[in-house]
């Protein structure tokens, strides 16, 4: 379980006794961004979550760390809900659906049929959470991991990542070598993450393995520049940039490969969050950030709305 912050918890509910004192429109992003500030104090696991544009390799990554393929990978996009895995001694789904009916099956088959895109790519409107529990060290010390859709397809998926990245404590942003990084990423990097005071994010660059040598050195060269031009809130003496190739870490883990493991990178960045994540847990800082940031939102526009009153009561004088 994360230590939360009492502190955090009594500025979660001044900000939403704030945006009705000040009648924030109920559809502004600055709202959201406090209702999930809100659930975010709630959850007493720790999160981490994977985001990028869909077939980069989210969930293959994701199911190299679990060791098995717990989560829907296929040749064409397919996380259509945010999955949420957490500790269970059987692998099995659990699906709530908006009408509170909970749907419960051993393995993950049924993620086929409630937590994918249909044929317009649109997500299932009758689901509400869904639910893996997978058997996992790193789960079993309450950590969760959050599978998320894709980011480069319909605005209602890009709202869904972005309310969900600011209740998670770590992200992990797949970036695919063969296009380095789009404009529309370094945006969603910039707006969705950075300028909502959440630092804790660690790069993963896949399909390294697809280039050629020296592409690959000047592909790594570049993002390591990327990386390194923005101050992640990680422990001392960790990189926020890992190379892993996912399709081969997880045929690796799948076979027992611990040779194939290590070649694609999967060892060093498991490793790192193993650390990462332990320190983090006991960590405040890099969580008061997210609520630093958003107050300051909030201040300026008590403060419009205070000049605005001044303004109207010496109009009446």
């Amino acid at each position: 379980m994360k230590n939360i912050d009492e502190n955090l918890i009594n500025i979660s509910k001044t900000l939403n006794n704030a945006i009705e004192v000040l009648a924030i429109d109920e559809n502004s992003s600055l709202k959201r961004d406090i209702l999930s500030l809100g659930n975010y104090c709630e959850n007493q696991n720790f999160r981490l979550a994977v985001f990028a544009p869909f077939n980069y390799g989210k969930s293959t990554l994701l199911n190299a760390l679990l060791g098995e393929k717990t989560l829907p990978i296929d040749l064409i996009p397919t996380t259509g809900a945010a999955i949420y895995v957490k500790y269970g001694e059987q692998l099995k789904t659990k699906i709530t659906l908006n009408n509170n009916k909970i749907i419960e099956e051993e393995g993950t088959n049924i993620l086929k049929k409630y937590a994918t895109l249909d044929d317009n790519r649109c997500m299932n409107q009758e689901v509400k959470s869904v639910e893996v529990y997978c058997n996992h060290s790193l789960l079993k010390m309450g950590v969760e991991f959050l599978d998320l859709p894709g980011t480069n397809d319909r605005e209602e998926q890009n709202k869904l990542v972005k309310d969900q990245l600011l209740t998670s404590d770590l992200i992990i942003q797949v970036v695919d070598a063969r296009k380095l990084m789009t404009l529309e990423e370094r945006e969603n990097f910039r707006d969705w993450l950075l300028n909502r005071g959440i630092n804790s994010v660690i790069l993963v660059i896949n399909f390294l393995n697809l280039l050629e040598p020296q592409e690959q050195k000047d592909v790594y060269y570049r993002l390591r520049f990327v990386a390194e031009s923005f101050r992640s809130n990680l422990p001392s003496g960790f990189s926020n940039l890992y190379r892993v190739d996912a399709l081969p870490a997880l045929r690796g883990k799948l076979k027992g490969d611990n040779n194939e493991v290590q070649r694609s990178g999967l060892s060093m960045l498991e490793s790192a969050l193993q650390t990462i994540i332990i320190q983090q847990k006991q960590e405040q800082t890099f969580r008061r950030e997210r609520f630093e940031t958003i107050s300051v939102q909030v201040k300026e526009i008590a403060l419009n709305q205070r000049n605005n009153l001044i303004k109207q009561l010496k109009n009446i004088e």
